[in-house]
């Protein structure tokens, strides 16, 4: 299990550029380490990530207009390996969430797969308060969790969402009391390591590229994924299993 941890409690772990590019780095690193299996994403404190660290935009209030539009649209640029990483995913990721969650902490909870949010949180769509536009992927990843209209409604009228109605809009799949988090992941995480890591890899890839994907496309990803699913020794470890009626004990083996 790899665990990325937003170490800014001070800020409420605000996302500064450079721990943007320490997470697009950390990302890389735990989607290659073949030992691990499941990633999970947590913030110091008391709060996840309470968005972009919006005192640091002081800095550019004197540059000319042209000055400030060059220097942000390379700014959000810069970022944009960091979502597709985060899309692109292979292994299951779990959002372990207290306290606030805003901008592109919103984003990080959507593009888990999991989410085990503490009744004390609460998700602001802040944008609309510096008069700025989603960024940080979240027009990307909002719509495909609550709907399109939906969306619009949240980000152009800045909600703010407790833990309940987080839950009811699908952002967090399970809300628990804060002193129950720790126990809530860890249940969570002993399910997704009992299973087969290279079955579960597959299966993401290929719901996260069939949002994109013709039928046609997708059947020809399916079989492609089962064929390299079948060549592991995790299948015939789950054929056999099922053959001697006793669970399977997956060890994320590759192709013989």
């Amino acid at each position: 299990m790899g665990r990325i941890t937003f170490d800014r409690p001070e800020a409420r772990n605000a996302l500064s550029p450079e721990v943007l590019q320490s997470l697009a780095d950390a990302l890389r690193q735990l989607d290659d380490d073949g030992s691990v299996h499941c990633i999970v994403f947590t913030g110091a404190g008391e709060h996840f990530v309470g968005g972009g660290d919006v005192k640091g935009f002081k800095d550019t209030l004197s540059l000319t207009p042209a000055e400030r539009k060059h220097q942000y649209e390379r700014r959000i640029a810069a970022t944009s390996g960091l979502y597709c990483a985060l899309e692109s995913l292979g292994k299951p990721a779990i959002a372990r969430v207290r306290g606030a969650v805003a901008g592109a902490g919103i984003t990080l909870v959507l593009a888990c797969d999991f989410v085990v949010a503490g009744e004390s949180s609460f998700f602001v769509f802040a944008h609309r308060s510096l008069s700025l536009p989603p960024d940080g992927a979240l027009s990307f990843f909002l719509p495909r969790v609550v709907g399109w209209r939906r969306a619009k409604q949240l980000t152009l009228l800045g909600a703010r969402l407790d833990s309940q109605q987080a839950l009811d809009e699908g952002i967090v799949t399970s809300r628990v009391p804060d002193g129950e988090i720790d126990a809530a992941v860890n249940a969570l995480l002993a399910k997704l390591l009992d299973g087969p890591p290279v079955g579960a890899r597959a299966t993401k890839r290929l719901l996260n590229q069939s949002m994109r994907n013709s039928i046609a496309e997708q059947l020809s990803l399916e079989a492609s994924a089962v064929g390299e699913c079948v060549a592991s020794a995790d299948f015939i470890e789950g054929v056999q299993a099922f053959l001697e009626k006793r669970r399977p004990r997956f060890g994320g083996g590759g192709a013989e």
